[in-house]
């Protein structure tokens, strides 16, 4: 089905950067990691947990925080896991949490983590979250 869609997790726009611009290598270099992509292809049947945050603007970041602390300590290292990506909204009302997972059974075993529940529950406490289970159902590329 075409090219897989790549996001880059070591970019990032930030308020008053022009449509299309973003800082490369920021986020990586704050937390010192490698930089790596998350691929989406249509056919390899990968599942996603996406949940959207309701927040308000002064929790946003406590809760990026929370979220990538959890990310980083819990989820990325499950089987199954293959990647995790947290966007944040330029108004600070929302934060969106992508993880991309080989199987819906990889997200169902990763719910029943006791140290993943801990995370959830804080989030919760901080934000209203509404997650959901999501397959590809299509891509679509500009044409080169």
């Amino acid at each position: 089905m075409g090219e897989p869609v790549r996001m880059n997790p070591g970019t990032r726009s930030t308020p008053g950067d022009p449509p299309g611009t973003s800082q490369a290598g920021t986020v990586n270099e704050e937390r010192n990691t490698t930089m790596s992509e998350t691929v989406i292809r249509a056919e390899d049947g990968a599942a996603f947990m996406i949940n959207v945050f309701d927040v308000d603007p002064e929790n946003q970041k406590e809760l990026a925080e929370v979220m990538s602390e959890g990310a980083e300590k819990y989820i990325r290292h499950r089987p199954g896991c293959l990647s995790v990506n947290l966007l944040t909204s330029n108004n600070g009302k929302r934060l969106l949490y992508i993880a991309q997972w080989r199987s819906k059974a990889d997200i169902k075993a990763a719910l029943g983590d006791p140290d993943i529940q801990r995370v959830r529950e804080r989030a919760a406490e901080l934000a209203n979250p509404d997650a959901h289970a999501y397959t590809v159902y299509a891509l679509h590329h500009p044409e080169s």
